[in-house]
């Protein structure tokens, strides 16, 4: 067995809880190593088809026993056995571990709750999330089941440190050295530093963080080269094993349509030159920021989606009042459940949407935004950097998206019009650089 400690910097908030009760209103932070492993589980997904062809295993040169295992696999056979060689299945043991660690003096409550004005009990973020609860909507206000009172998440501010201690298990085979998988899953830590982060509300530019050791710079001149190096290193990894790559079309995947999960195929790049601030949060108010007078970046665009030919909550409000009709609620194509309150309708004043999907307990579905959010700097100051990675919001067939309650002949669809978005993002500020 190696092992290889990583030290990471928190760039931006890292929202994390687990299952550890509350104390005093406050869930503790706790980033779970499983966690951690899901994260690069999902960024190897997005990366793979560069690299092969996931649609395509070459199950007739597998050994007899896994042959019987994967004969009947028709969902992407490529894509699931490489995942298998790197991440382990329910037939294969995980090749590595992992340890997630940081000082617990580093945890800070995401706020308070006190009474305003009107003597209600309200919500006050804590220091440079002042003015950004929009953004981390979810983190705080939580009520536990049958009960009155609020809990909200701890954090870890910015400059905190994070400690990834990764194990590497000597294979029984020796067929993968273990050196060979470390060298993979740094290259899609170093995504995942560039692009996303841990915890939650990544989506949203949180939980960032940069590699310091080994130091990895995450803000090169042009960020597609970062894709690339993790695609050279994982081609790497299955071209230097003949009896690997022979089971796989070594050749980028060709989607004939949007694929049905995010990946690096079907992305594109986007850096908005208007907004720059002197550190992140001054980057996060200008992307995030929303009062009755002024809205963020963010909100502007799903005001944009909202309102793109025609209006959807007008729609809403006037097909559930006449039990009829179907209404395309397009702000769906940045994820769900999507939640429209103080509707003021005959039927709900709140309703909740869903994704409809076919194989999950009771249709309800999540569907993370394929717009990914980050926080950068350079020598100009810091700035917000896009990434969309194209993925299928709703059933390749039917678009009905679920709702929280039944509502009859009432129907709401998803959008999967990814070129009406990137207009919006363009119009918006939004300029190409990949």
């Amino acid at each position: 067995m190696i092992n290889r400690t990583v030290k990471c910097k928190v760039i931006t908030p890292m929202f994390s809880r687990g299952a550890q009760p509350a104390r005093n209103g406050v869930y503790p932070f706790e980033l779970r190593p499983q966690s951690v492993k899901g994260v690069l589980r999902f960024w190897f997904r997005a990366l793979a088809p560069l690299v092969i062809d996931v649609n395509y295993l070459d199950v007739n040169k597998l050994a007899p026993k896994e042959r019987e295992i994967w004969k009947d696999e028709k969902s992407y056979p490529g894509l699931k056995y490489l995942e298998s060689l790197l991440f382990g299945s329910q037939h294969q043991e995980s090749p590595f571990a992992l340890s997630v660690d940081w000082n617990i003096r580093d945890e800070k409550a995401v706020g308070r709750y006190e009474h305003n004005r009107k003597g209600r009990l309200a919500f006050a973020a804590d220091g440079e999330l002042d003015k950004l609860k929009y953004s981390f909507y979810g983190t705080y206000d939580i009520k536990e089941e049958n009960g009155d009172r609020r809990f909200m998440y701890s954090y870890l501010p910015s400059d905190s440190e994070l400690t990834l201690e990764f194990f590497v298990r000597n294979k029984k085979d020796k067929q993968i050295k273990d050196d060979e998988i470390l060298e993979v899953l740094l290259s899609i830590l170093h995504l995942v530093s560039t692009f996303s982060g841990f915890g939650a509300k990544t989506h949203k530019g949180y939980g960032a963080f940069e590699l310091i050791e080994p130091a990895m710079n995450r803000d090169p001149q042009k960020f597609g080269s970062i894709v690339e190096k993790a695609e050279s290193a994982l081609k790497k990894f299955i071209t230097s094993h003949p009896e690997i790559s022979k089971l796989f079309k070594i050749e980028p995947t060709k989607f004939q349509t949007i694929p049905d999960f995010p990946n690096f195929a079907a992305r594109t790049i986007f850096i908005i030159p208007s907004i720059r601030g002197r550190n992140w949060s001054e980057v996060m108010r200008q992307m995030y920021f929303t009062s009755r007078d002024d809205k963020g970046w963010y909100p502007k665009l799903k005001n944009q989606l909202r309102k793109y030919n025609g209006d959807v909550v007008k729609d809403l409000i006037k097909s559930m009042n006449s039990n009829r009709g179907s209404v395309v609620v397009k702000p769906s194509i940045l994820g769900l459940p999507l939640q429209y309150q103080r509707l003021q309708t005959e039927k709900r004043n709140k309703i909740t949407f869903f994704a409809h999907v076919e194989t999950e307990d009771k249709n309800r579905g999540r569907k993370g935004s394929p717009l990914h959010i980050s926080i950068h700097k350079d020598q100009n100051g810091w700035y917000p950097v896009l990434l969309l990675l194209k993925s299928k919001i709703t059933q390749p067939v039917n678009s009905k998206l679920l709702l929280e309650k039944d509502y009859g002949r009432f129907e709401a669809l998803g959008y999967d019009n990814f070129e009406t978005l990137e207009t919006l993002i363009k119009k918006s500020g939004g300029v190409r650089d990949d």
